[in-house]
């Protein structure tokens, strides 16, 4: 545990001072912005960024890690620093668990070996310095273990309940772990065979009533949200498209063509509006689970043999040596760690070591039942559990996509049980020749998996120098961002992001015609990319072109239904042309002709019925203005009607009845 602290002390200290370390992104910022909702605080989300609102309705990723954050938040005033702190020392003390679940079986040697192995793993410190759910899943898996292992040797209802508890806590975190959870209940009848069945039955149900108490906090949340039965995430079924789907991969893939972009929980507010549009009718988060579910299992009927061997893929990505990246590139962020790349333990080492570890457990019990030698059944149930853990563990990642973060948590698992062969091995005469032998069938394994490891082509360099860029752009280092854009766009010079943030870039620098050109080519290989169209309606604003201006703003709502930035400027510029004082600023044909093609298709707003009636009112068409707000207050809630917005309502319908259009002056 000291070693494991010293190593999270440098790494800390070193991260504390990264660019990125206060400003999360991607799954880190969903989970940022959600905590700091449910601690009461600013959400933080620039525009652009998110809609806090997407909060308000079921969980679109496991609640449990969030609610850890909200606590840390709530604590310390939303001090990102002390929730990554307290992470690093979940971590130590799962390295202290890892002991004392190991030692009574196996000895202090076999424990120390995993446990060390532990602290000196760069994943598990990394993925701690991230606003990611690892450390505090391994720390509540290793909990859950721990108390089943004792349930095994002391047979004590309450270990029983603490067990199932463990592994449900550990479950709202990341739901994969219910599976390793039913067949360790399942193994219990099984394991514990110094008791009567009955008894063992018992105890099993103890266990599934701790896993089910430990599961219902968050299915009580999605059914206050939604009135539907959603266990855990609303999003099951988009990642089961995502990884079994007909563009899947293996790895993930944020683009689904006509459906959007899913590159955050943030998105799935566009990704429902696709598949409603595309459907014709509206979608409750329910509906919409089992359609991308259907979709993943229509796909694999439709193709067997491609569905087996995106399985298979992906057992090999999951085991092979690389760091496979989603949020971030952690290839890379390792190379360009002091701290981390130094750290001797790898992934493959671990995986070798538990091959060897095993045939090992097997060569021993060979000569102790040759010798006439006792055996400690603990040892045994020991390793069963490991291993059945690992094996439902690994299955229930197979059907979703491969990620280095994902494995992560097997870490603990296959320390123990190649320490435990190991160490048992070794302590045996004759050991270091019939090792050697071990070792062969080990690393035959490794090269093998080094193979297939070419199926991925990361890391990505030019990745890790995007994120860079974005990043240094959002914190105002204008000239940081411009060269970490350039390394980016030298590694990868046709990606179509690294030119958007160019001239997202140049747009931050008042380049305007290096943006405007950046940003059409952006377009001519993706002409529904909705920053790039966004931002094109902001430079025709500038350039008073409110025409061109209103359509790419129309464009780019309709690229992604949720863009609150669209929504708002759109809003913004019809207000103006069709209310301002200034003769000037207006231009109701314009902008009556944008509002009409704004809402053609849908059910417009209250918001939107009140800008409507300002552009008919603007052009003369008052008899039309007055239907339009009248829409508007036969839709307010009743009881609002007293409300400012139904007060301005009603006011505005005064003037549009004696003949006057809207004046407002406009906003500082």
């Amino acid at each position: 545990m000291v070693l494991a602290a010293v190593v999270r002390l440098a790494y800390g200290l070193e991260h504390r001072h990264a660019l990125d370390f206060a400003t999360p992104t991607v799954d880190a910022k969903y989970h940022d912005a959600w905590a700091r909702t449910m601690a009461g605080l600013p959400a933080g989300l620039a525009p652009g960024e998110g809609d806090a609102s997407v909060f308000e309705g079921p969980s679109l990723r496991p609640i449990g890690y969030p609610w850890f954050l909200a606590g840390i938040y709530r604590l310390g005033g939303g001090d990102l620093a002390l929730a990554v702190w307290l992470q690093h020392l979940l971590g130590v003390v799962s390295v202290g668990i890892l002991w004392w679940t190991v030692r009574p079986a196996a000895g202090a040697l076999a424990a120390t070996w995993a446990a060390g192995a532990l602290a000196l793993h760069f994943a598990p410190v990394y993925f701690e310095g991230e606003l990611q759910a690892t450390g505090l899943l391994i720390a509540l898996d290793l909990a859950a273990l721990y108390a089943y292992l004792r349930l095994l040797d002391k047979d004590r209802w309450a270990w029983a309940l603490a067990a199932g508890v463990g592994f449900g806590l550990a479950a709202l975190v990341r739901p994969n772990v219910g599976l390793p959870a039913v067949l360790l209940i399942v193994a219990l009848l099984g394991l514990h065979r110094s008791v009567a069945l009955r008894h063992r039955v018992q105890r099993a149900g103890i266990m599934a009533l701790g896993l089910l108490l430990g599961l219902l906090p968050g299915t009580l949340h999605n059914w206050r949200a939604t009135g539907e039965f959603l266990p855990l995430t609303a999003t099951a079924g988009i990642n089961l498209y995502l990884g079994q789907g007909p563009g899947a991969t293996g790895l993930i893939d944020a683009d689904m063509g006509e459906l959007g972009r899913f590159r955050t929980c943030f998105d799935y507010p566009d990704v429902k509006a696709q598949v409603e549009r595309k459907l014709g009718r509206a979608l409750s988060y329910g509906e919409l689970n089992r359609w991308f579910s259907d979709q993943a299992w229509a796909s694999m009927r439709a193709d067997p043999a491609r569905a087996m061997g995106l399985l298979v893929t992906k057992a090999g990505l999951l085991l092979s040596p690389s760091e496979i990246g989603h949020n971030k590139e952690v290839g890379v962020e390792v190379q360009h760690s002091s701290v981390l790349r130094i750290l001797p333990v790898r992934f493959l080492v671990v995986l070798a070591l538990c091959v060897w570890g095993v045939l090992a457990y097997g060569a021993r019990r060979r000569v102790d039942r040759h010798l006439g030698l006792a055996f400690d059944p603990r040892l045994a149930r020991l390793l069963w559990v490991q291993g059945l853990w690992v094996l439902g563990f690994g299955l229930s990642l197979l059907p979703y996509f491969a990620a280095s973060r994902y494995r992560v948590p097997m870490l603990p698992h296959l320390l123990c049980l190649g320490a435990v062969g190991v160490v048992a091995l070794w302590q045996r005469p004759g050991a270091k020749r019939l090792t050697l032998v071990l070792l062969a069938p080990a690393f035959l394994l490794a090269l093998g998996l080094v193979q297939f490891d070419s199926r991925y082509a990361g890391p990505f360099p030019y990745k890790w120098h995007l994120d860079r860029g974005m990043t240094a752009a959002e914190l105002g280092q204008l000239e940081l961002a411009a060269q970490e854009l350039a390394a980016a766009q030298s590694l990868a010079p046709n990606d179509n992001s690294i030119r958007a943030e160019i001239a997202t870039l140049a747009l931050r620098r008042k380049q305007y015609a290096e943006a405007q050109a950046g940003f059409e080519e952006v377009l001519r290989s993706d002409p529904t990319h909705p920053k790039a169209l966004f931002n094109l309606g902001w430079l025709a604003s500038q350039r008073r072109d409110y025409r061109a201006a209103l359509e790419w703003y129309r464009k780019a709502r309709a690229s992604a239904p949720s863009l609150g930035v669209a929504q708002a400027a759109h809003g913004a510029l019809i207000r103006q042309l069709s209310t301002d004082p200034s003769p000037e600023q207006r231009d109701g044909r314009v902008a009556l002709q944008a509002m009409q093609a704004w809402i053609a298709g849908q059910t417009p707003t209250l918001g939107e019925w009140e800008l409507l009636a300002a552009c008919q009112a603007e052009v003369g068409q008052f008899d039309s203005a007055l239907q339009s707000i009248d829409r508007a207050l036969a839709a307010v809630p009743s009881q609002e009607r007293t409300s400012v917005f139904a007060r301005r309502l009603a006011a505005e319908r005064s003037l549009y009845a004696k003949g006057e259009p809207l004046r407002i002056a406009p906003r500082p």
